[in-house]
C-alpha cells in the first residue's frame, strides 16, 4: 500500500506549527536554534578579563551651554568634559540633593536598572531593565569587555538602531556563564555582525533612534537563558490590553519578575568586574578610563603658574629621568636603590616579567608583591609602604610600578603616611567631580582643610600627575619649612613656577643633585614609592 505524501502547502503548515510552539515553550529547540543560527557560536570571543563603563566621559551638565539636547558631541571643548560620575544608588535616589554634584550626576543618569519614568531615580520601583546613561548626539560608545558581535540592527525604527555583544566564559558568582551586553538607541554602528570585538573599542555613537525623548545610551546586560537580545519585559499587546502606553507599562513594574529574572544590573557588574590592570584595588576609581586621561593641571595653591620647559634632549643626571633616581651616594646606600648606571632597560624588563604566578601568588614576608622580586630596585621601598600599609597592591597581587599614579591615589598614600589624626571629619569638598562616598573623599578634605589642594570645581581624580604636582603635594603634605631661595637648583625649573620652591626643598632636604628635573613628565608609581621610602627614612 502506497504512503500519502504531504503536499507542498502541508509541509509548510507543519513547519509553522513546529515554530510556533518552539516559540512560546522557549525549550531547549529554541535555545538550540537561537545559538546555531543567530549568534556566531563558532566565533570565541577573546578571554574575559574585566569590564569597563561603555562611555568614559560626559559634559559638565552644571552649565546650561551643555544641556541642548541638539548639540553634537563634536562641538565640546575638551575642556566641557567630566569623568562619568560612579553610578550611587544612595545620592540618585535622593532628590533634594541641589549640588552641582547631584545635578550631574542625576542628570547622567535619567532612569536606573529596574526604575520608572517618574523622575524618582529609585531601583526596583518599575521595570526598566536596564541603565540609561545621557551622552551627547556623537558620543563614541565601547564595548564593555572581549566579545563577539551576534546582533546589529542599523535601521532607525521600533526600537532604534542596537548592538548586541556575547561575552564568553564570564565568573559569575564562582561560575562560568554567557552574558550579552546590548546597546541601544544609536546614531551610528561601527561593529561588525559575526566579529570579535575588544574591550573598549568604539561600536557605535550616542543617538535617539527608537522610542527615546532625549539622546541617551539605553545599556543592559542580559543573562544567557533569556529568550531573545535585547530583553524587554512585555510587548506592546500586553500594555495595550492594560491600557498603558509604552512609560505607564514602566512604571507599573508590568513583567518586572521577568526583568529580574533574565537581566543583570549592568552597573554592578562593570564595578564587580574592574580590569585588573589599570585600577589598583586599594583606589575606588569614579570611572575607567580607556585612554589617557583629560589633563589639567592640579591646583596645589591659589596661584599656579605652569612649568612649560621642555627637557633638553641630552639629560644627564636628573632627579627622576629613569625608573632609579639618581640622588646622593649615601642615599642609594642607605635605600639599597639601583645605582645610576644601571640600564633602564633592565628596569623595565624586571617590571615586565613578575618572578612568581600572579595566579598562584600569596603574600608573606619576604615575596610581597608578585611582580617586585627581592632583587628588584623597587623591593624595599614597595615592603616598607606595605608593611606600613600605605599600599595594598592590585587584586593579582602585582604593584604595578611602571603604571602612572593618578591624583587620587597620590592624595590617599600621602594621608595615609603622614595623617596626624583618625577622627571621623565632615565631608564638605568643593570639586563637584567627587562624591562623598568615594574612597578619596575623607583624605581629600583633610588636605583641603589644612590648604594643601585649593578651592576649584574639579580635582579630577583620574588624571596623572607629573612629578612637579607630586613633590608639590609631598612637601605641602609633610609640612617641611620651605626653602625661600630665590634660584632655581635644576635648569628646567622656572624661577617663576610655583613648584620651584617645593622642588628646591624637596632636593635639599634629600641632597638631591641634578641638572633637570624633568617637572612635566608623568610619575610612575615605582618612583613615586622611591621617593616616599627615601623621604620617610629621612
Amino acid at each position: 500500500m502506497q504512503k500519502k505524501q504531504l503536499s507542498p502547502l502541508s509541509i509548510l503548515w507543519i513547519c509553522n506549527l513546529i515554530l510556533f510552539i518552539a516559540t512560546f515553550i522557549s525549550g531547549p529547540s529554541l535555545s538550540f536554534l537561537k545559538s546555531s543560527v543567530l549568534e556566531y557560536n563558532n566565533i570565541s570571543s577573546d578571554p574575559f578579563d574585566g569590564a569597563i563603563l561603555p562611555i568614559a566621559y560626559i559634559p559638565d551638565w552644571s552649565k546650561a551651554e551643555n544641556i541642548n539636547k541638539g548639540r553634537l558631541f563634536d562641538s565640546f571643548e575638551i575642556s566641557d568634559f567630566l569623568p562619568i560620575p560612579e553610578y550611587d544608588t544612595e545620592l540618585l535616589a535622593d532628590v533634594s540633593l541641589k549640588t552641582a554634584a547631584a545635578t550631574i550626576l542625576h542628570y547622567t543618569y535619567p532612569v536606573v536598572y529596574m526604575g520608572s519614568y517618574r523622575g524618582n531615580y529609585i531601583e526596583y520601583n518599575g521595570s526598566h531593565d536596564a541603565v540609561d546613561i545621557r551622552a551627547p548626539l556623537g558620543t563614541p560608545v565601547m564595548a564593555i569587555a572581549n566579545g563577539v558581535v551576534v546582533k546589529v540592527k542599523n535601521i532607525d525604527t521600533g526600537d532604534g538602531k542596537y548592538v548586541i555583544i556575547r561575552h564568553d566564559n564570564v565568573d559569575m558568582n564562582g561560575e562560568k556563564d554567557t552574558l550579552y551586553s546590548g546597546y541601544g538607541h544609536l546614531s551610528d554602528i561601527f561593529a561588525v555582525e559575526g566579529t570579535k570585538i575588544q574591550r573598549g573599542e568604539v561600536l557605535g555613537k550616542v543617538g535617539m533612534t527608537g522610542i527615546t525623548t532625549t539622546p541617551h545610551l539605553h545599556f543592559q546586560i542580559d543573562k544567557s537563558n533569556a529568550p531573545f537580545h535585547m530583553y524587554w519585559p512585555y510587548t506592546f499587546r500586553e500594555a495595550s490590553d492594560l491600557g498603558l502606553d509604552f512609560f505607564g507599562a514602566i512604571n507599573v513594574g508590568l513583567g518586572k519578575e521577568n526583568a529580574m529574572r533574565y537581566t543583570v544590573h549592568p552597573m554592578n557588574f562593570i564595578k564587580d568586574h574592574p580590569v585588573l590592570s589599570s585600577a589598583p584595588v586599594e583606589i575606588s576609581n569614579n570611572s575607567i578610563p580607556l585612554s589617557e586621561p583629560i589633563k589639567s593641571p592640579l591646583v596645589v595653591s591659589s596661584q599656579v603658574v605652569a612649568d612649560t620647559t621642555t627637557p633638553s634632549a641630552n639629560v644627564v643626571e636628573t632627579v627622576v629621568s629613569k625608573i632609579d633616581i639618581p640622588v646622593v651616594e649615601e642615599i642609594v646606600q642607605k635605600s639599597e636603590l639601583a645605582t645610576p648606571e644601571e640600564p633602564i632597560s633592565t628596569v623595565q624588563e624586571t617590571i615586565a616579567t613578575p618572578f612568581i604566578n600572579a595566579s598562584n601568588f600569596i603574600s608573606d614576608n619576604v615575596h610581597i608583591f608578585s611582580d617586585i622580586p627581592v632583587d628588584s630596585t623597587f623591593y624595599s621601598a614597595t615592603k616598607y609602604l606595605k608593611e606600613a600599609g600605605v599600599v595594598n597592591g592590585y587584586a593579582d597581587g602585582g604593584f604595578h610600578p611602571a603604571d602612572k599614579i593618578t591624583r587620587s591615589e597620590t592624595i590617599l598614600l600621602y594621608d595615609r603616611l603622614f595623617k596626624k589624626e583618625n577622627s571621623t571629619i565632615e565631608i564638605n569638598l568643593p570639586f563637584i567631580d567627587i562624591l562623598p562616598s568615594d574612597e578619596i573623599a575623607p583624605a581629600l578634605t583633610r588636605a583641603f582643610m589644612r590648604g594643601i589642594v585649593a578651592k576649584n570645581n574639579y580635582f579630577r581624580p583620574n588624571d596623572s600627575l607629573t612629578r612637579a604636582e607630586a613633590i608639590t603635594l609631598l612637601i605641602r603634605t609633610s609640612g617641611i619649612p620651605l626653602d625661600t631661595s630665590k634660584t632655581s637648583l635644576f635648569d628646567d625649573v622656572k624661577i617663576n613656577s610655583s613648584h620651584m620652591v617645593y622642588i628646591n626643598t624637596f632636593a635639599k632636604y634629600l641632597g638631591v643633585t641634578g641638572t633637570n628635573f624633568q617637572p612635566n613628565t608623568d610619575i610612575t608609581r615605582g618612583e613615586l614609592a622611591k621617593i616616599l621610602y627615601i623621604f620617610n627614612q629621612r
